[in-house]
């Protein structure tokens, strides 16, 4: 259970917002409300019914996106910690990454999600291994270090990679939507799939890599 104080409602140290089971909403402040409090709150402070539905949409979207941030880093380090065989991730290797995703880190300029970032290690996860056994890591957080510098310089081949991707399935919706207005017909349309040629990583790993 996972309880915080609303901060129109609650007494000091009295904490009823269970943010497990309940909506609430979270300010920039880190301060919590029950949704009926804080619209009871922006009541006071004047502000009309359409400004109360179109801030509480803003903070639920902006607590949406950090939710999911969240899960993203989770999913990662459970991922790491399985494919590494630790317990922990460390504080070096967890603060490096924290850098990469604030684009604070020495190794690119710029920003990579952790949802990104596991992709790519999934992606190179065969590559990373067979890799590994080329060299002489003195402990593991030397081999995730390295390795994580390897995921960061194919960052940019991994990028042209979702970009093609985007670029095929927009160009089969086009199809479909084709195919939905009868515009073409069923020969051309298998002509065009078959000539359209996806670019797949797996094809390209000698590129991708290295």
């Amino acid at each position: 259970m996972s309880l915080h104080r609303c901060q129109l409602c609650d007494p000091p140290k009295h904490k009823t917002i269970d943010i497990l089971k309940e909506d609430y909403i979270k300010t920039e402040k880190k301060q919590y409300y029950h949704i009926d409090c804080y619209k009871k709150y922006l009541i006071k402070k004047g502000k009309s019914e359409e400004e109360i539905i179109s801030t509480i949409n803003f903070i639920q979207d902006i607590m949406q996106c950090e939710k999911k941030i969240e899960q993203d880093k989770d999913r990662l380090f459970v991922w790491m910690m399985n494919y590494y065989s630790v317990e922990v991730i460390s504080t070096f290797i967890f603060k490096k990454i924290s850098d990469i995703v604030a684009g604070r880190s020495c190794l690119i300029k710029k920003c990579i999600s952790y949802e990104e970032l596991l992709d790519i290690y999934k992606i190179m996860g065969n590559y990373l291994n067979k890799n590994a056994l080329k060299k002489n890591f003195t402990d593991i957080d030397s081999r995730m270090h390295y390795d994580l510098a390897v995921v960061i310089n194919n960052y940019n081949k991994y990028r042209e990679y979702k970009d093609k991707q985007q670029d095929n399935n927009i160009q089969v919706k086009e199809i479909e939507k084709q195919i939905n207005n009868q515009k073409v017909s069923e020969n051309v349309i298998k002509n065009r799939i078959s000539n359209n040629q996806e670019y797949n990583l797996n094809d390209n790993l000698n590129d991708f890599l290295l």
